[in-house]
């Protein structure tokens, strides 16, 4: 079976509010996983955290799990939920690819 992490992130109360919440944004990415046939290794969750930057505590720590345990796919609802810049799109990309995600 192909594993996969998912990645979560609201930056204010209001996308909470909103259509982007925590538990929005897991429904939609466990039924994706699902329905791809991936088995959830973890969730990630960064709550209040601005996408401007990968310095964000549950990003940090899905890359340390990436490194160590690689997966075949990351899971997020949105491109903008976890990078904001074109850049840290492809700087990370190429790390997950370095480590065999």
């Amino acid at each position: 079976m192909k594993t996969c992490y998912i990645y979560i992130r609201v930056s204010t109360d209001e996308q909470a509010n909103e259509g982007f919440s925590i538990e929005n944004q897991k429904r939609s990415c466990v039924d994706y996983a699902k329905m791809h046939g991936y088995e959830i290794k973890r969730i990630f969750v960064d709550g209040g955290k601005s996408a401007r930057t990968t310095d964000r505590p549950a990003f940090q720590e899905m890359l340390s799990f990436a490194k160590k345990s690689p997966v075949d796919a990351i899971i997020f609802y949105k491109i903008d939920r976890i990078f904001r810049n074109v850049a840290d799109f492809s700087t990370i990309r190429k790390e997950f690819k370095k480590y065999g995600n």
